[in-house]
């Protein structure tokens, strides 16, 4: 009797990527950034806004490039599995430069992930600026995110966890989700439920989210308790990141929307006190790492890019110490009136 080999999709998805990325066709015009179908990929991959990046690199790794980024020290990890690929005439090899459109992922780890929807390679730096001049397009080598829609004042360094100051713009990924400032936040159950990180970590979604709609494992309140908050920096769409292990050694992402871009969300206030209560208790300044026993509540939110699992976006109260009552130091869980 014979057997026949098989294959993990995963082997056979990788082998159509390399494939992909190392014999194609020469394009050098990219699709415009405001396209149906830009706005259909951004949707697919996770990203409710797009940003570039432009490095060189550095190392090829199954569905994922390293690049460094151009006359910056910041590396990067380009996630392109289902990227649209523009090759240029170029090989992906070292030294090449990658330009790629897409969003930061919310890596607790290394918070150094980019998600591309759409990647260009050039033979060297040089071919990059010119084709950036000859399509009248802006030079993204200094390294700013570079916004496929306009410009928001607020500066959006690609490097958020090295700032000592919060820098960045509001929004992101399923963001009225996320702030609870969706039609669906009128569904939340108030009432806390004890759980652990493990519990949250081992529920995942059974299908592709809505970008902008709350699905039915997203209505509740968790508490977590007398967890180890083991580092703390600030993301990109300026949300404190806490990072947080139980005594088994599971992790999850906490997170606490800065309150100016959470004004329009059903729970305003408690983000609000919990966002002044760790910046008294924490000087953010980079990643920070101090390792003391916290307890916390927060919505229930899935964010694939960050543990897979649910996490509690946005915390609604939270308390540093052992034993602490959450809910006594940054108030109640009462719902807030939605601000206009």
């Amino acid at each position: 009797m014979h057997s026949k080999p098989a294959p993990t999709f995963m082997v056979v998805i990788c082998a159509l990527v390399l494939s992909a990325l190392c014999a194609g066709s020469v394009t050098h015009a990219a699709p415009a950034a405001n396209t149906d179908l830009d706005r259909e990929m951004t949707v697919a991959r996770g990203c409710s806004s797009t940003a570039y990046i432009v490095g060189s690199l550095q190392e090829v790794q199954a569905d994922r490039l390293l690049i460094k980024l151009v006359n910056r020290s910041s590396w990067h990890r380009l996630l392109i599995a289902r990227a649209q690929v523009h090759r240029n005439g170029a090989r992906l090899s070292e030294g090449a430069i990658v330009r790629a459109r897409g969003c930061f992922v919310e890596d607790r780890a290394t918070h150094t992930d980019f998600r591309a929807i759409e990647l260009t390679v050039y033979p060297d730096l040089e071919d990059y600026r010119n084709a950036q001049r000859a399509a009248g397009s802006p030079d993204e080598t200094a390294n700013r995110v570079t916004a496929a829609q306009p410009r928001p004042n607020t500066p959006h360094v690609v490097a958020p966890h090295a700032a000592s100051a919060v820098s960045g713009v509001c929004g992101g990924y399923r963001w009225p989700v996320k702030i609870a400032a969706d039609a669906g936040a009128a569904n939340i159950n108030n009432s806390p439920q004890d759980t652990t990180v493990s519990q949250l970590d081992a529920m995942r979604p059974s299908a592709v989210l809505p970008s902008a709609a709350r699905v039915p494992a997203e209505t509740a309140v968790y508490r977590l308790s007398n967890v180890t908050l083991t580092s703390m920096y600030v993301e990109h769409d300026r949300d404190y990141h806490l990072i947080v292990k139980d005594s088994s050694g599971a992790s999850t992402t906490l997170e606490s929307p800065d309150a100016s871009c959470a004004r329009a969300s059903a729970f305003a206030n408690q983000i609000a006190a919990v966002r002044n209560y760790l910046s008294s208790h924490f000087a953010v300044s980079g990643t920070i790492h101090p390792n003391v026993p916290l307890s916390a509540t927060g919505i229930a939110f899935f964010d694939p890019g960050g543990s897979g699992g649910l996490e509690l976006h946005p915390l609604l109260s939270v308390c540093v110490g052992q034993d602490c009552s959450p809910s006594a130091q940054t108030g109640t869980l009462e719902r807030a009136g939605r601000r206009r």
